[in-house]
């Protein structure tokens, strides 16, 4: 972990650090992959104004292009760019007045208490490839439990049980499966230890 680098010039603490090292390269910008995401897209589309970086995948977040006399917090005079690339940190909507600027379940709720950072992400907690499964497990525990599904298993230790276990990947492959005896969500679903279940 980094210590002392707030208000610092990552970039030259960074190339310091290589020098220190012996490692024979120079760093001149360091960028989140939303940033990245937005300038690959004007690299590849250069004709068209490209003027967003939406990252939605394992995690979330989204950065814009902002005209310079707009952001009202930049006042570098050495600074004559028309504008900058603002990084929203977007996934964390949400976190600043929890419940009450987006609805959430009471599965959301759960997740949100029990993961490495509660009352953090809110938004990419509720949207992200490193939730959903897990966001889905909660729900299918929960409704085991009560019996409303797979009622056989509702007192039962399942492997469903255990925290992050169900994968988001799990969903689609869930999803794809049209085959008339649902072969592949059976397989699936033993492997979960629910051994019975109806198509």
């Amino acid at each position: 972990m980094a210590k002392d680098v707030v208000e610092k010039d990552v970039v030259a603490l960074l190339n310091k650090a290589m020098q220190k090292k012996g490692v024979n390269a120079n760093v001149n910008v360091l960028m989140n992959d939303t940033v990245g995401t937005l300038l690959s897209g004007a690299y590849q589309q250069v004709s068209a104004d490209c003027c967003i970086g939406l990252i939605l995948g394992t995690g979330s977040n989204t950065c814009y292009w902002e005209k310079r006399e707009n952001i009202k917090k930049f006042n570098d005079p050495k600074n004559n760019s028309k504008g900058m690339i603002i990084n929203m940190e977007a996934g964390n909507f949400g976190s600043r007045r929890i419940g009450e600027d987006m609805p959430l379940t009471k599965w959301d709720y759960t997740l949100n208490r029990q993961s490495n950072n509660p009352d953090n992400q809110i938004l990419e907690k509720q949207i992200s490839g490193l939730y959903l499964g897990e966001i889905t497990r909660l729900i299918i525990i929960d409704l085991i439990r009560q019996g409303k599904l797979f009622s056989d298993f509702k007192e039962a230790k399942l492997k469903l049980d255990e925290p992050y276990r169900f994968e988001t990947k799990e969903m689609s492959t869930i999803e794809v499966d049209h085959s008339s005896d649902l072969v592949v969500i059976q397989k699936l679903l033993e492997e979960y230890g629910i051994t019975k279940s109806t198509k």
